[in-house]
């Protein structure tokens, strides 16, 4: 009887042993984001969480390395940060180390001790910075507001070019009075008119507004004539299929590409390389373009470095 007891014991002995899971270090969050691109904060936050099923179970230290090189974080080493070793059941942490640089992708691990001051370490994670400010900025500024008597301050911070719409195109008109103080003000070789548009009645009207209201001004030749001795170019979104990857506006990428004065950038609808091709022929190669949600980066199936390769041809 005695044997049998012992036996049973250790049978259940046994399988509580066998039962415990490991303890981890799980959901890495930059900022509460999972591996995010853009930060802007120069001291972003860090944060995880320990799985630890054992009774009791209590994270007794953390140290943090933050690095460029993800092998140098797998190694434990951090040379934009090391925290060192905390005695803290923190869990949610402001980086503390070497100023972040714009555009940089940063790996970072925890390494956390549990109860029994063993320590575990998470896998590795990642965040990317953003601008950082706007003095790194060395594009296009394209945002609401633009007006004559700001657009020089963004050209100032670093863009090359300020985009426009309702500024120029209000109360469903031109105001040409107001085109002609941008382009004193800025010159036009920093303006781009942004004429996207909208079709009604089988014309394409531009729209402004957040793309919701109808302007009296429907794209022809003769107004892109017009507009072209205010701008450097013009960007023209087909609304109507904007985002959704589901072909482009054949009848407008032929106005536009029939046209070809200056530079023109259309966007809408390309969602793959068919519907490329056929923007380049229809548009006589005349035109660029812009892909959102089709692209690689975002979740679609167009390799960006392969789109490159073929608007190089």
């Amino acid at each position: 009887m005695k044997r049998n007891i012992l036996l049973l014991f250790t049978f259940f002995a046994c399988i509580t042993v066998q039962g415990q899971t490991p303890v981890r270090l799980v959901d890495l969050r930059s900022e509460h984001l999972d591996r995010p691109i853009g930060l802007d904060n120069p001291v972003p936050r860090l944060s995880w969480r320990m799985e630890d099923g054992r009774q009791g179970a209590v994270q007794t230290s953390w140290r943090i390395v933050v690095d460029e090189d993800s092998l140098n974080v797998v190694n434990g080493c951090g040379r934009m940060w090391d925290s060192g070793k905390n005695d803290s059941r923190n869990q949610l942490v402001a980086y503390a180390g070497k100023k972040l640089q714009p555009f940089t992708r940063y790996y970072w691990k925890v390494i956390c001790s549990d109860m029994e001051y063993k320590e575990t370490a998470s896998p590795v994670s990642y965040f990317e910075t953003g601008m950082m400010g706007m003095q790194h900025w060395q594009g296009a500024w394209i945002g609401d507001g633009i007006t004559a008597e700001n657009a020089e301050e963004f050209l100032t911070a670093g863009a090359s070019h300020v985009i426009v719409t309702s500024y120029v195109f209000c109360d469903g008109k031109i105001q040409m009075d107001r085109l002609k103080k941008l382009r004193n003000a800025v010159g036009k070789e920093h303006l781009v008119l942004d004429l996207s548009c909208r079709k009604k009645d089988g014309k394409y009207y531009i729209v402004t507004d957040r793309w919701q209201r109808f302007t009296e001004q429907m794209i022809t030749e003769d107004l892109l004539e017009q507009l072209a001795g205010y701008c450097d170019e013009f960007l023209v979104h087909a609304v109507d299929v904007e985002g959704k990857a589901s072909g482009i506006e054949e009848e407008l990428v032929r106005l536009l590409g029939s046209w070809g004065k200056i530079p023109v950038t259309y966007a809408g609808g390309v969602g793959d390389f068919e519907d490329l091709a056929r923007l380049k022929k229809l548009g006589k190669n005349m035109l660029n373009v812009t892909i959102g949600s089709a692209l690689d980066l975002f979740g679609g199936t167009m390799s960006y470095e392969k789109v490159k390769e073929f608007c190089r041809e």
